[in-house]
């Protein structure tokens, strides 16, 4: 995140947002909204600001892909 400065050691985190890992429209939630965002995303339709891709990599494997959208068609749906 911006608040994250580039440099190891102590950081102040305490002004820090938190996000959902998924919510990449930021209403809260989770859901189709996300999901459509993201493919549009992945089919190259949007390009995602720093931040959208960070909230969109659900699994947070540094790479944004299918893989993150089954996994938040899983939560939607409680598996």
């Amino acid at each position: 995140p911006e608040c994250i400065q580039n440099y190891v050691g102590y950081q102040d985190t305490s002004e820090c947002e938190e996000y959902l890992f998924g919510d990449v429209n930021l209403d809260g939630f989770i859901d189709v909204l996300d999901i459509m965002i993201g493919v549009n995303v992945i089919i190259g339709n949007i390009e995602p600001t720093t931040l959208e891709f960070y909230i969109l990599d659900y699994n947070q494997d540094n790479v944004f892909d299918v893989l993150d959208i089954v996994q938040m068609v899983d939560y939607i749906i409680g598996l």
